[in-house]
């Protein structure tokens, strides 16, 4: 099968599944549906798989804010947030104030929706992207990367993941695969997006069940490699061929095996490949392999996948080499371990059969099992795996050819029955001879169970032909579709051959228009110079008047020939003028009739395309039944086979009575009992043989019913095929005509100038978000303004607090000095070692406030070179604006026709495309219901046989139960005809209503043409009303255009009066704002140090004084010598502190004195009105 090609959203949506988890790290991507609305939100989850949002945390605000926050970053200079993906194929990257209009376009009316598939997100990479391609017979490959190696194997990985798991949910074959990588800054591989795909469909996919299919179905797929692989295909996995030749079947049996060996399998390709002779390197790769991809993810590298047989055998011997470090050196056992072994077994096997002649109770032979119905362990085996198949609704029939292998080996099995009877009959009765009636009793039953054993293989033999014949319908119907899909092919290609013809068509009548109107005015321009020559020729010849009458009389014939010939080109340029309307008027009347035609043509296929798609649905409808009807009767043969089994079942236990009869030699007084037994047995058994008769006929009744069904079904059929070759050949016929040319035109100018239109409304939208930012900013400063007034009267007072207190540092300063200077104690040095502390904090508190004071200058200066550029790009930006709304308004006025008329055709096509949508939905509403209908029939046919199983149970304990099942039976056979003919007749009536239908949308079709052509009529009328009141709308938007000149003048004015004003509040709110931190830094650094010193000091003093007077004694004499010394370095350490905080007292009031004067002059500047 060819292969398709899959867009990105395809492969989105199914990236997530419940079941399970694709283990790839994605970008948030938002799906959208056709209307717009986000549909799906796939993240990265913290574990590094694709998670779902759920539905009700889907909306445009939260993805806003979710986008933002997963593209800012300080690199980020250019703002971008999104990748925008169309449906048209176009990619294109979004920045925050474009990523905004679009989510607000997408919130908008839905017509002014763009058509948008789906947005990723964006995040920062300091390199391009990675592109990986995956084929299948090549496997991974990038390209344009250049980053670390291990960044290289995530992306491999996370492509090969991707694949499988998409090969593992969406059950398709990938050929090939394209995906996008990006590395962020923290070396984390994120996948953005996948290009390309190709994909095939899987084999084995289909939906319903093949008869035809022998092989066990596979309920799970199989996580290898090498499903098809023989032994041939990898010569470096077998040093000799294995017993048991490659590929193996698959029986649907999954075996677990860790993932391990299927991601070390890949990396030793090359060693299966081909014979290598370097099984060191291997095993060291090998190694490296495994150390590698089990550190980086281990949950996923040990976890367990189901694998087929075919490629379990295979990783087991991989699993083997492995062990064997990728040597073929297998220890391989000798002729000596051989003789040893074969002696063991013949000593078991002669225990076992000394073990069993040593039994007391001999076990029955295979001929005695045979004939008494009993089956072996294996056949009981058999028949519980059958049933365990059938209870989990897997398949509801074996294979027709295991029923056929077995109808083939019952007539060995009665053969060895019969002939091996008679033996086992002679060595139970040796104590006397059978009596003939017996023997005659046997005879007629076995000649009865032939009959019956011949007539299940007849019954077996017609199911097998009419599966067989159902199998050929099914091919045919298939190939009938295939053919009907190579037709419509076909057909598109000539419609589009049609459309280049007519768009040629369309190029050479502008071509003749133009050479038309070439030609009109070069035969102007001729007759213009005839006439100029004329006039000429006549100057020329023209003598000098003798007379003033003779002058007078010349110039009046000049001037009758002048007009004479100017009156003639007046004729003839009407005439020319005529011929051209004349002309136009039939091209466009010919274009119209063109156009009528093709939608009524249109409008006939589509309903012929209807139709035929309706009869196709009856006619699956109909396959289902009768497919439903011959399982049910291959339930039904099954049914009587087991029936037959039981009655053999029950022929062995009478033959065992009569055995144990004869071998017990009643007396003669008791043989009227045992006569009498002997006719209740045999009544029995005709009452079985009856039964089975009657399920017989019932079989054949019903095979014949099945047989009449496919003859119906056959002649429908052929019906079928009539239908599509005349429906082929209207179809070739009518798609000469040009059918879907004009809505795609159509569409795609509608497209154009919608797009247009959100182009114009986002820059519009823009334009209007700046100018209420700049309101905004303008309200900001004004109230910044404000509260620079008040923090500066804050300031004020401040100031004048900080006087006071540095007032009273100083006074504490000289106290301090005087203390230094007049006292010796202990507490008196730990002060004044505290405040030498707190003068050098001071100190580099200062220069700190310094450094912080230039930077905020700098700070400033920047904000001011940014504030420029800005209003740059404002001033820009207005001129580009001004001059794309022109050109917009412009292009909008030459397309506003083209517009009015395509959204008319596109209604009447939405119209039709909504009836055709309703269509499809209600054929899919029945078939839901039919196939819902067929379920639950299935299940009634499944209760109905267990039901009947257990009265065959219990019809072999009472004779009374027996007769009462045979009454049901035959009810149920009865109700079954019954069925059958209303079924029939149920078809037979919706042919009727088929046939009336039709009649009834002929007349419709009827009814519609009549009221299209009133509907032409009315559209010419109001085309011309249009005409008239296109002339009106042209005044008035000339009148809208001098308005909107008016408005664009006075904002223009009203603008740069508003920069000028946001220049001068920008500078002053500036000097404020410098101003303001100023103060409050220095505010809280004053504060935090009173606080500070006040909790030392208190401190310090509280120690100062126990530690004194414990010490006091002790430390006296220490401290009176060295108190000299200390007192005249804490003299002259204090001075210098003393005129270092003078210094900063005084630099402080120089910087309050400047802004008290900055505050006047900005008081006294003019205020702009």
């Amino acid at each position: 099968m060819a292969a398709k090609a899959r867009s990105w959203d395809w492969a989105a949506q199914r990236l997530w599944s419940e079941d399970t988890k694709c283990n790839v790290r994605l970008l948030d991507t938002v799906l959208l549906d056709a209307e717009g609305r986000p549909q799906r939100w796939l993240f990265a989850s913290k574990h590094g798989h694709v998670a779902k949002k759920k539905d009700d945390h889907v909306s445009l605000s939260s993805i806003r804010d979710r986008f933002a926050r997963f593209s800012a970053h300080p690199k980020n200079v250019l703002r971008h947030t999104a990748y925008a993906f169309y449906r048209s194929g176009k990619r294109e990257l979004l920045d925050a104030t474009q990523f905004s209009s679009l989510l607000d376009a997408l919130d908008g009316p839905p017509k002014h929706r763009p058509s948008l598939a789906g947005l990723v997100a964006y995040v920062h990479s300091s390199s391009e992207h990675a592109l990986a391609e995956y084929r299948a017979n090549n496997g991974v490959s990038l390209s344009s990367f250049d980053g670390a190696g291990r960044a290289r194997k995530e992306m491999e990985r996370a492509t090969l993941d991707v694949v499988s798991f998409l090969q593992t949910t969406a059950h398709v074959s990938i050929a090939k695969l394209g995906a996008e990588f990006v590395v962020d800054d923290d070396n984390v591989v994120w996948l953005s997006h996948l290009p390309q795909m190709l994909v095939e469909v899987a084999p084995g996919t289909q939906s319903l069940p093949s008869l035809a299919k022998t092989d066990a179905p596979s309920s799970v797929k199989c996580a290898g490699e090498f499903c098809r692989y023989s032994d041939a295909d990898l010569p470096g996995l077998y040093a000799t061929p294995p017993l048991t030749p490659l590929p193996l079947a698959d029986t649907g049996q999954r075996t677990k095996i860790g993932y391990n060996n299927i991601l070390l399998a890949r990396a030793a390709m090359g060693y299966l490949l081909s014979r290598s002779d370097d099984a060191a390197g291997w095993d060291a790769l090998d190694a490296a392999q495994r150390a590698e991809l089990g550190q980086s993810n281990p949950s996923h590298f040990y976890k367990q996948v189901g694998v087929c047989p075919n490629c379990h055998t295979i990783y087991a011997q991989l699993q083997a080499l492995r062990h064997n470090r990728f040597s073929h050196e297998i220890d391989r056992p000798t002729s000596s371990t051989k003789k040893k072994v074969t002696r063991k077994l013949k000593s078991n096997s002669s225990n076992v059969s000394n073990n069993s002649s040593n039994n007391q109770q001999p076990q029955p032979s295979d001929s005695l099992l045979k004939f008494m119905g009993v089956a072996k362990p294996s056949a009981d085996a058999h028949e519980a795996a059958f049933l365990a198949e059938l209870h989990r609704q897997s398949q509801l029939l074996e294979p027709l050819s295991t029923s056929a292998a077995s109808s083939a080996r019952l007539p060995e099995d009665d053969a060895a029955s019969t002939t091996e009877a008679p033996s086992v009959v002679k060595r139970k009765s040796k104590k006397g001879p059978p009596r003939p009636k017996d023997n005659q009793v046997l005879a007629q039953f076995e000649a009865e169970w032939s009959a019956v054993e011949s007539a299940n293989k007849s019954l077996v033999a017609e199911n097998a032909r009419l599966t067989a014949r159902l199998a050929d319908v099914e091919a045919a119907r298939q190939q009938e579709q295939v053919q009907w899909a190579t037709d419509r092919a076909q057909l598109l290609e000539s419609n589009e051959v049609l459309e280049r013809q007519t768009k040629a068509l369309g190029k050479r009548l502008s071509a003749l228009q133009k050479e038309f109107s070439d030609a009109m005015a070069a035969k102007d321009n001729e007759w213009t110079r005839r006439l100029l020559e004329t006039e000429q020729l006549y100057s020329a010849r023209s003598t000098p008047p003798p007379s003033r009458e003779v002058a007078s009389g010349n110039q009046l014939s000049l001037i009758e020939t002048i007009e004479q010939l100017s009156a003639q080109l007046e004729a003839e340029q009407r005439e020319r003028e005529m011929d051209r309307q004349r002309l136009a008027a039939t091209h466009q009347a010919d274009v119209q009739r063109v156009h009528d035609r093709l939608q009524l043509e249109t409008e006939a296929l589509r309903i012929g395309h209807r139709q035929q798609l309706d009869t196709i649905e009856e006619l699956k409808t109909q396959l289902l039944t009768t497919s439903h009807q011959l399982q049910v009767a291959q339930a039904q043969t099954k049914q009587a086979k087991a029936a037959a089994l039981d009655a053999q079942v029950a022929v062995s236990t009478l033959e065992d009575k009569l055995v144990a009869l004869e071998a017990k030699s009643l007396p003669p007084a008791l043989l009227p009992t045992t006569a009498a037994v002997d006719s209740a047995a045999n009544e029995k058994l005709q009452h079985k043989i009856e039964y089975l008769k009657a399920q017989l006929a019932s079989e054949t009744r019903c095979k014949e019913e099945l047989g009449a069904t496919v003859a119906t079904l056959t002649a429908n059929l052929d019906s079928l095929k009539r239908d599509r070759k005349k429906l082929s050949s209207d179809l070739d016929e009518a798609h000469r005509k040009q059918l879907e040319k004009a809505d795609a035109r159509y569409r795609a100018e509608v497209e154009t100038v919608q797009a247009a239109n959100a182009a114009l409304q986002s820059k519009m939208a823009t334009l209007q978000a700046n100018v209420a930012d700049l309101v905004a900013d303008l309200a900001a400063s004004r109230n910044k303004e404000e509260s620079a007034k008040l923090s500066m009267e804050k300031l004020a007072s401040e100031s004048v607090r900080l006087h006071a207190r540095m007032a009273e540092l100083e006074a504490t300063n000289e106290e301090l000095q005087e203390a230094a200077n007049g006292t010796k104690s202990s507490l008196e040095d730990a002060q004044r070692a505290t405040m030498e502390a707190t003068l050098r904090r001071l100190t580099h508190e200062r220069q700190y406030l310094k450094s912080q004071m230039d930077g905020e200058i700098r700070r400033k200066d920047d904000a001011e070179a940014k504030v420029r550029e800005l209003q740059a790009q404002l001033a820009d930006a207005t001129t580009s604006t001004k001059a794309e709304v022109i050109a917009a308004k412009q292009v909008a006025k030459d397309k506003e026709t083209a517009l009015s008329t395509a959204l008319a055709k596109l209604e009447e096509t939405q119209l039709l495309t909504q009836g055709e949508l309703s269509s499809t939905k209600h054929q899919l509403h029945d078939a839901k219901i039919a196939l819902i209908g067929a379920r639950d029939e299935s299940q009634r046919a499944r209760a109905e046989l267990e039901t009947q199983r257990a009265d065959l149970a219990h019809l072999k304990t009472s004779l009374l139960s027996t007769r009462e099942e045979l009454l049901k039976e035959r009810d149920r056979s009865k109700l079954n005809a019954e069925r059958q003919s209303a079924s029939l007749q149920a078809i037979k009536a919706s042919l009727v209503e088929t046939e009336a239908s039709k009649a009834a949308e002929i007349t419709a079709l009827h009814n519609e043409r009549t009221q299209l052509r009133s509907a032409l009529a009315e559209a010419q009328s109001t085309r011309l009303a249009l005409a008239a009141s296109l002339q009106a709308q042209s005044v008035q938007q000339k009148q809208q255009v001098a308005l909107l000149r008016v408005a664009l003048s006075t904002a223009h004015r009203e603008a740069t009066r508003v920069l000028i004003r946001w220049e001068g509040w920008t500078r002053h709110v500036a000097c404020h704002r410098v101003q303001e931190s100023g103060a409050q830094k220095l505010k809280e650094a004053l504060q935090a140090r009173e606080v500070v010193w006040h909790d030392r000091l208190s401190v310090a003093c509280a120690d100062v004084h126990e530690k004194c007077t414990l010490e006091k004694d002790l430390a006296l004499a220490a401290v009176s010598e060295r108190l000299l010394t200390d007192a005249a370095d804490a003299a002259r350490a204090a001075a210098s502190a003393h005129t270092q905080a003078l210094a900063y007292v005084h630099y402080w009031r120089v910087l309050q004195a400047d802004a008290g004067a900055g505050t006047a002059r900005s008081h006294r500047r003019p205020r702009w009105s």
